[in-house]
């Protein structure tokens, strides 16, 4: 959204706004020039720290105090697999690896992005290889 403050044309990041730790800022801030990036992103009855719509990737971001638990490991596991389930890629990334490693974590994200493939390729390819098989060729 573009907005004029004191004679000064602004723009205004709401996808930016909605991030909620410092961690998914400099992730966010990494990627926002490449990809179409979305915070916050509802998923039943989970939220998508930071998504790749058009290729369905789902990065989460993991800092120390609120990731250690048993209780919350266990959580971030059951999100991950209803994500999967419902044809998300799930890239998790502690905030260690974020500021430690981003240019790492950067190409894991673009790995996951070259690797893609939308479900009705995945259909077409599924059936043409069931065709190739019964012909043995």
């Amino acid at each position: 959204m573009e907005s004029w403050i004191l004679g000064e044309k602004i723009q205004w990041d709401f996808q930016y706004a909605k991030t909620q730790s410092p961690i998914e800022r400099k992730v966010y801030n990494a990627l926002k020039s490449r990809y179409s990036l979305k915070t916050q992103v509802p998923c039943g009855k989970y939220f998508i720290d930071i998504a790749i719509p058009k290729y369905r990737i789902a990065i989460e971001t993991d800092g120390r105090a609120y990731h250690s638990s048993y209780q919350q490991k266990a959580h971030d596991r059951r999100k991950d697999q209803f994500l999967e389930s419902h044809g998300w890629t799930v890239l998790r990334f502690t905030g260690a690896q974020v500021n430690g490693k981003l240019k790492w974590v950067l190409a894991q994200i673009h790995k996951a992005v070259e690797t893609y493939r939308p479900p009705w390729y995945q259909r077409w390819a599924k059936k043409i290889w069931k065709t190739v098989k019964r012909t043995g060729s």
